[in-house]
């Protein structure tokens, strides 16, 4: 008998470590029950900040003030409706559909004068400033979600970041652009563009995007320089863009591979809406 206790003492002990650790909340969860003790700025009836200068998005910086104002803002936890991956965060962190996704949602409005672009995201930061949740979405820019409003109309926003337990305070950032009167440029030459044919099979079905109007795919280096083998009859689609603005939306650390988001007009053969509806 006393052997048997000899042998199930390191069990027990090794379970009431890992009791303790569950009842401490050790896990990087978000209890819906927490929600409520996250401080969100800026306060409702403020304005949105912009992020220009903001740096590594430091807590406790104040950008210059935008025409957006936040009027209400509520969190509350659901499960992801597709797969997610954070970049900004220590660790890289995956989220699957399924898994738990901090939505932050409200609605804002706009003090612009006239039609604008609203971009707007938003940053967790735990106890010490240390960014620990980023905005998942991505549109025309990574991390962050466009919309247009009219002159003095408010409009609802939705974003989803990843749930963390060391989450205690949320900063949305937001700005508005006015598009000016269209002025042609000089035209890109040739020598500069970069021209990629995909395989239209692989282009749907590594495409991320959460938004119809955008593609967000990740493909190797080596295709700028030697472009992928299609099978003969394959349709394609052909990626043409500024190569200079091309490595400037490169959101990979990899050199070994190209990770960008654009819009989808800028896929030649992608025009159609049909082409979207694998999402």
């Amino acid at each position: 008998m006393n052997g048997l206790k000899e042998i199930n003492r390191p069990f027990l002990v090794g379970l009431f470590v890992a009791v303790l650790l569950l009842a401490c909340g050790c896990s990087d969860t978000l209890a819906p029950s927490a929600l409520g003790n996250i401080r969100v700025e800026p306060e409702t009836g403020k304005c949105l900040r912009t992020w220009e200068g903001a740096g590594t998005y430091e807590l406790g910086y104040i950008g210059e003030p935008s025409n957006i104002n936040l009027m209400d803002i509520q969190l509350r936890i659901q499960p992801c409706e597709r797969e997610y991956h954070t970049h900004w965060v220590d660790h890289d962190i995956d989220l699957e559909v399924g898994d738990e996704c901090l939505i932050v949602s409200g609605h804002v409005e706009s003090n612009e004068a006239r039609e604008s672009e609203v971009g707007m995201f938003a940053v967790g930061y735990d106890e010490n400033g240390k960014i620990v949740a980023e905005t998942l979405d991505s549109g025309r820019v990574a991390n962050c979600i466009e919309f247009d409003m009219e002159p003095g109309h408010t409009r609802g926003f939705l974003l989803h970041m990843n749930p963390s337990n060391k989450i205690q305070t949320i900063q949305v950032y937001g700005a508005s652009y006015i598009e000016e009167a269209f002025e042609p440029s000089t035209p890109v030459p040739e020598s500069e563009m970069t021209r990629i044919t995909f395989s239209r099979d692989w282009l749907l079905e590594n495409d991320h995007s959460a938004g119809e109007g955008t593609v967000t795919i990740t493909f190797p280096a080596s295709w700028l320089e030697e472009p992928p083998v299609i099978p003969e009859r394959q349709e394609t689609i052909e990626l043409v863009v500024p190569t200079r603005l091309l490595m400037d939306h490169n959101m990979s650390d990899n050199p070994d591979e190209i990770a960008v988001t654009f819009p989808a007009y800028y896929f030649a053969g992608l025009e159609n809406p049909i082409d979207r509806q694998w999402q």
